[in-house]
């Protein structure tokens, strides 16, 4: 039962698209963080990854 469920999800093309603009909007804020982590990281350096 559970397999079938899984099939059926993923092979929804309606799952992949809401899939793909939820990556589109976390996208700035991975790029962020990432930014965040960085040793040499400032303030300024990551208000402008989300200025931009």
């Amino acid at each position: 039962a559970e397999l079938d469920e899984a099939d059926r999800v993923f092979s929804d093309a309606t799952f992949w698209n809401k899939a793909e603009a939820a990556l589109e909007l976390l996208k700035p804020v991975n790029a962020s963080l990432s930014v965040f982590e960085r040793d040499e990281s400032s303030f300024s350096t990551i208000f402008n990854t989300f200025d931009t």
